[in-house]
């Protein structure tokens, strides 16, 4: 009778390979032989990898008997071989959710998609992203069922209003939700998009969120009420253990129902998990309100600058954690 030992992955970095899974699977290697080959153990099942350049780098330490195939037994080659994605490693998580913010924010791998959902007999929810070597992980768990409504953010049973991660599906609607709250800044202060083409109500597009989101891979956070999100903010990770706050807003008819103040605290919470011990803070030195705002909830000014494209004084603000 067989018995399952494990399924490994043949690899062109091998410490790569196992940072990368050392970081999705959150445990260390149970097993290791040299640089040449790491097992994890999950759930009593084995996910292994193997260092594909290491017989080839050291031939005085591989035995061998019998015939050798190429086709199986040349690692280097077959590392480097053309990877078709017909092998998926589906994983599963009790919270899809909170899995899909801690990948983003961990940056591992490359492709991630946004949750998914396909109905082929069973309702499924899902993400995908890619290792180091191409290989697809598929990872699954629960998200909707009875717990989510199709918009993917709001109790079905209690229509929660709450804070959750942005995804690339929800970038458009972050725009439109950032540049009409900044408008109303701009139309106390009596500038237009002409005298300040790079201020956030005109110069926030599609294209900049797709970068923030995917390259700068930006942790990005929006409030959701009504079914609809009425507030948004990010964070740029900077030198050192600090990081910025951006686009920090609220829809003017959302106002004044603390929903800024639950964004600012939620910022400040995701900006320790990060590691970060300062937060910074840019507003229009001329917004005496928003300032007094931050102030009231901890930030300290520091400093202002003078720029020529813009017609209003920066004022900078730093919050420490």
């Amino acid at each position: 009778m067989i018995t399952f030992g494990t399924i490994y992955i043949i690899t062109q970095d091998f410490e790569g390979t196992l940072e990368f899974y050392k970081k999705l699977f959150e445990r260390d290697v149970a097993a290791q032989n040299k640089t040449r080959f790491a097992c994890f153990q999950i759930d009593g099942l084995g996910l292994s990898v193997m260092n594909g350049k290491f017989d080839a780098a050291y031939p005085e330490e591989v035995v061998r008997k019998g015939d050798e195939y190429a086709l199986y037994d040349d690692m280097e080659q077959i590392a480097y071989n053309p990877n078709g994605g017909k092998v998926v490693i589906n994983l599963c998580t009790d919270d899809l959710k909170k899995e899909y913010h801690r990948i983003k924010t961990l940056g591992i791998g490359t492709d991630l998609t946004d949750i998914r959902y396909i109905n082929a007999g069973m309702p499924y929810w899902y993400f995908c992203l890619k290792d180091l070597d191409g290989n697809t992980i598929e990872i699954t768990g629960n998200y909707a069922e009875g717990q989510y409504k199709m918009k993917n953010r709001l109790s079905e049973n209690t229509k929660q209003e709450n804070i959750h991660p942005v995804y690339k599906n929800d970038l458009k609607e972050c725009v439109e939700v950032i540049r009409s709250s900044f408008k109303t800044v701009a139309d106390e202060l009596g500038f237009t998009e002409k005298e300040a083409p790079r201020f956030t109500a005109f110069a926030t597009t599609l294209e900049r969120l797709l970068y923030h989101y995917e390259q700068e891979k930006r942790p990005m956070f929006a409030y959701w009420k009504d079914e609809r999100i009425v507030g948004y903010y990010s964070l740029l990770k900077q030198n050192g253990r600090e990081c910025e706050l951006n686009n920090l807003c609220v829809l003017k008819e959302y106002r004044h129902n603390n929903i800024g103040k639950e964004l600012l605290e939620h910022a400040f919470s995701e900006a320790e998990k990060m590691g970060c011990c300062q937060v910074n803070i840019g507003i229009v030195e001329e917004n005496v309100k928003l300032r007094d705002w931050y102030e009231e909830n901890g930030a300290k000014h520091v400093r202002t600058e003078k720029y020529e494209f813009f017609p209003f004084t920066c004022g900078y603000m730093r919050k420490e954690l």
